[in-house]
């Protein structure tokens, strides 16, 4: 995994040894700084808002977000809001159902929800595929 200073540029060299033009980048720009999230449904939250948008529409869906649910926003908002609720911090229909599904897994096992939510059986990966769509939650 990618992690690292290190391991970034040990990548990054192997890359730039197999192509030209991205050994021109590199020379240009440099070798990127590691990034890093915190663990958690905050981290997984901002993901499924900035996907496939630019960084400053996310940044702005983001504080939208925050204004209305709360900051960070509150899982238990977002749980209920509806789509129209949603759709005002410029969250889509389909990325609606991914945050409230996210939200019910993650709040489900401290809700006695008896499934397990995504700290249950099959533990986190079992409750990113639910987040995801590639399975119901509890079919596992």
């Amino acid at each position: 995994m990618v992690r690292t200073k290190k391991s970034i540029g040990s990548a990054v060299k192997a890359l730039a040894e197999r192509e030209p033009a991205f050994a021109g980048v590199i020379e240009k720009f440099g070798v990127p700084e590691p990034r890093s999230s915190d663990p958690g449904a905050q981290t997984l939250l901002r993901t499924i808002v900035g996907q496939q948008v630019s960084v400053a529409a996310a940044r702005s869906m983001w504080a939208k977000l925050e204004a209305a649910f709360g900051s960070p926003p509150d899982l238990r908002k977002l749980r209920a809001a509806t789509d129209e609720e949603l759709r005002a911090a410029g969250i889509s229909r389909q990325k609606s159902g991914y945050i409230r599904s996210l939200a019910e897994l993650v709040l489900e096992p401290s809700e006695g929800g008896g499934g397990g939510g995504a700290r249950g059986p099959g533990g986190p990966e079992r409750g990113c595929r639910a987040v995801s769509g590639h399975e119901k939650p509890g079919s596992v």
